[in-house]
């Protein structure tokens, strides 16, 4: 029997072209690399690229626009929308995606709207100002994490999202990672 093109080793490689692209253009820029500019980066034609950034989205790797397929939102840690969160380096602002910080959303429900998930995790000065914010905005508390648990939270999540052949983490070893950093409690589909 022989393979396809569709699922040939070529396709995996042509998918990690375009999620090294779009990562490391991110992490060059601050942007999201464009269609045209993937296009070149890559070698591929435009219409590849374009089925390539649908896989990656289907897997969750990276966020495409609802109203235009062509444009990358989010590849985690980087945003291409202001969502409350940035770093500036020498040359370059980033937008993150969120804070880990105080969340409205479960894991496990994360991806339903992962924009709406990051845009609403928020820092705080102290739980009185979490209790403020939830009065203004009229949302129900989520989870709160203090920030040594949030610096080991962050410390290793995003590693290896520059380097070719990263693997996202699997609901089981992202549900160790959670334990391991100090999570808990059904938010993050673990025991108390």
């Amino acid at each position: 029997m022989t393979e396809n093109a569709s699922t040939a080793p070529l396709s995996l490689d042509e998918t990690e072209k375009v999620r090294l692209a779009v990562y490391r253009g991110f992490a060059r820029t601050g942007r999201a690399p464009s269609v045209p500019e993937l296009s070149a980066l890559t070698a591929l034609a435009p219409d590849r690229v374009r089925q390539e950034l649908r896989t990656l989205h289907a897997r969750h790797d990276l966020v495409l626009d609802p109203q235009d397929e062509d444009r990358v939102v989010m590849a985690h840690p980087f945003a291409s929308v202001p969502l409350g969160f940035s770093v500036m380096g020498t040359h370059t602002l980033w937008w993150g995606g969120c804070a880990w910080d105080s969340f409205l959303t479960p894991m496990n429900r994360a991806w339903d709207d992962v924009v709406h998930t990051c845009g609403n995790q928020r820092l705080f000065c102290s739980t009185d100002c979490v209790d403020t914010w939830l009065r203004k905005t009229g949302h129900v508390r989520g989870y709160v994490m203090d920030l040594p648990t949030l610096w080991r939270f962050a410390g290793d999540w995003y590693t290896g999202r520059l380097d070719a052949g990263y693997v996202r983490r699997d609901p089981a070893a992202a549900a160790s990672y959670f334990a391991e950093v100090g999570l808990r409690g059904s938010f993050w589909g673990l025991p108390d």
